[in-house]
């Protein structure tokens, strides 16, 4: 069954091919007085000091990924999930503000398009937040169950930033200084390498790293895409006929194994070395006459969901919420 085919699928897509369409006939009072109340408890998140309140949210982002991890295995009923961690709900609710991304990493995360059909648990978290912020036990017990971390988030607990080199697997730590300027700063600051293989460490052969990754991925998993390809920005839907076209003449000739040399190796994963390779794949496409079935702006989007892009999803959640932070601040 196609992502396409849910119910709650239906009303997403309604927004995004037809927001003009759209209404607020299903909005209550209550519900306003509910996202009220969520705003209110996010406004208690945000820490004075920036490198403090980017940490934070780079904690948050890793324990969003266990959420969907859990949705993605919830075997009840969808409206008996726990009521997510304050600093998972941050993210889930920055991610639904973008609802191309969403719509995208969700069918991307899960092709049945399960993740889809979950709520944002409104309600749950404003009946916590008037219960001086007492979460129910079986909440607390489900996530740290699955997750294998505390239900709240203490900063204290990671006094450093636990990585590892995507080559030759090294584990090191990095200052929250550099971790943060790393991932949250237009420009980076720090030059970091790895002490073990000597390579590089930064946004753009990390993010290069993550493109070809994907790129291996769908040359050996089914139905998985790169990022950028699902949403048709035309028709805001999810075509999969053209997915599959776009995907079948861009990789044509493209071996696995080929895609995970360029994944091992850090000079290959240089954004200006898999560019060129880009360019060469819409020459050999043009030559053959293919490329006039690739839809125009798939090359484009595909770059713009990788390149300089660490966070696990198409969107930085960690950056938006600071642009947020930014908004409310002026």
């Amino acid at each position: 069954m196609l992502a396409a085919e849910f119910p709650a699928v239906k009303e997403v897509q309604k927004w995004l091919g037809n927001p003009q369409e759209a209404t607020f006939d299903s909005l209550s009072v209550k519900q306003l007085q509910y996202h009220m109340t969520l705003l209110k408890w996010f406004s208690t998140l945000k820490y004075e000091d920036p490198t403090t309140n980017a940490k934070f949210l780079l904690l948050a982002e890793e324990r969003y990924v266990c959420w969907l991890s859990l949705l993605k295995y919830w075997t009840w009923d969808t409206n008996t999930i726990p009521v997510p961690p304050i600093d998972v709900a941050l993210m889930w609710h920055a991610h639904l503000l973008s609802p191309f991304a969403y719509y995208e990493d969700m069918s991307l995360l899960e092709h049945n398009g399960l993740l889809l059909e979950y709520e944002f648990p409104l309600e749950k978290l404003h009946e916590v937040y008037l219960n001086d912020c007492q979460v129910p036990e079986d909440s607390v017990r489900a996530w740290e169950e699955f997750a294998g971390k505390p239900y709240h988030l203490q900063l204290d607990d990671f006094p450093k930033y636990k990585t590892h080199c995507p080559w030759c697997k090294a584990e090191f730590d990095l200052s929250w200084e550099e971790a943060v300027d790393l991932r949250t700063r237009k420009r980076p600051q720090v030059h970091i390498k790895c002490s073990t293989c000597n390579a590089p460490y930064n946004r753009d052969v990390l993010s290069g790293h993550q493109f070809w990754s994907h790129v291996h991925r769908h040359l050996t998993v089914p139905y998985t895409y790169l990022r950028g390809t699902v949403i048709d920005v035309n028709q805001g839907a999810q075509l999969e006929a053209r997915t599959d076209m776009d995907h079948a003449i861009l990789f044509d000739g493209l071996s696995a194994q080929e895609a995970a040399d360029r994944r091992n190796n850090w000079r290959a994963c240089r954004w200006k070395n898999i560019l060129f390779e880009l360019r060469e794949v819409e020459t050999r496409a043009r030559r053959r006459r293919f490329y006039r079935n690739v839809r125009p702006y798939t090359i484009t989007r595909i770059i713009s969901r990788y390149r300089e892009q660490l966070s696990p999803f198409s969107l930085d959640l960690c950056r938006a919420v600071l642009r947020q932070h930014e908004f409310t601040t002026k």
